[in-house]
């Protein structure tokens, strides 16, 4: 699929632990629930006007996207309970392309549709980075498979 790039290991065991650390701190008061299981738990947007400071694995994490994307102006983490779902949806158009997407926790299957009548379903490690754009973003509708175990999907945009 043209705009698709799924690259493992993009960071170590120790940043993983201190991101599932900044999810861990922030449910504690941060919770917004978002449906399907899913909470956003994390939101840093705009990055240049967010009032609390950066955590320093967030700020690692972004140095990480940077050269697949530019700086991002906008994190979001979303921390998926077992059983947890996303639909098939495509981002808004607002976003400038591409949109990175780094995986902490547990392996999650992403599937894609074109038109609803082809679908494709990628695997997504734990430590991976999915940088999505092109007709991956544009063209494909995706969502996530029902997970088994929780993970936490930090998501990195610049908005146009």
């Amino acid at each position: 699929m043209q705009g698709l790039d799924l690259r493992r290991d993009v960071i170590s065991p120790r940043l993983e632990d201190e991101l599932a650390e900044v999810i861990r701190a922030s449910m504690a008061h941060d919770q917004r629930p978002g449906g399907h299981g899913i909470d956003h738990v994390a939101g840093f947007l705009p990055l240049d006007a967010c009032d609390n400071p950066i955590p320093t694995a967030v700020s690692e994490a972004m140095a990480v996207v940077e050269p697949f994307m530019g700086i991002p102006n906008s994190v979001i983490a979303s921390h998926y309970a077992a059983g947890a779902h996303l639909p098939f949806h495509t981002d808004p158009p607002f976003w400038a392309s591409p949109i990175c997407v780094l995986n902490v926790g547990a392996d999650v299957e992403i599937s894609w549709s074109h038109a609803y009548w082809h679908t494709l379903t990628v695997k997504f490690p734990r430590r991976a980075l999915m940088v999505m754009g092109g007709e991956s973003r544009t063209d494909w509708h995706h969502g996530i498979n029902e997970v088994t175990e929780a993970r936490t999907a930090f998501v990195f945009r610049r908005r146009i």
